[in-house]
């Protein structure tokens, strides 16, 4: 949106551009550093300046403090990651995402099916097969 500040009846000194979320959602909260928004039944991000960073395709979205991640939802109940500032880390695929933490690094297990998994670093690369001790 473009602001014109008028310094006379036909005259504008300066131009603005200011970011805005566009007035079309039924809701807008905020969650850590982003905007949630919902339309209808779906829910979607803006990043802080404004900037939509998914569309309203989501059922659920929850941040989660511990990790400073958000963990979505979709309507076939798969799961996905995207960071604090809204950056898609891991596609909304899975039947379930786990952050597990250790002493050498941190990464995400993904649950493909029962005993499938997939694992990611935590910048949303794919690792190979992680040998896991129980």
């Amino acid at each position: 949106v473009t602001i014109g500040i008028p310094t006379s009846e036909d005259s504008f000194v300066a131009f603005i551009k200011v970011n805005a979320i566009p007035y079309k959602y039924d809701q807008i909260y905020k969650e850590a550093d982003l905007y949630i928004v919902k339309k209808g039944n779906r829910l979607g991000m803006f990043s802080s300046e404004c900037k939509r960073m998914s569309r309203c395709k989501y059922d659920r979205i929850k941040f989660d403090d511990k990790s400073n991640f958000f963990f979505v939802e979709n309507r076939f109940e798969k799961t996905g990651i995207y960071s604090s500032s809204g950056k898609k880390i891991i596609p909304c695929k899975y039947k379930k995402i786990e952050l597990i933490e250790n002493e050498t690094n941190n990464y995400f297990k993904a649950k493909i099916s029962d005993n499938q998994y997939e694992y990611f670093s935590i910048t949303g690369k794919k690792l190979p097969q992680i040998r896991v001790n129980n």
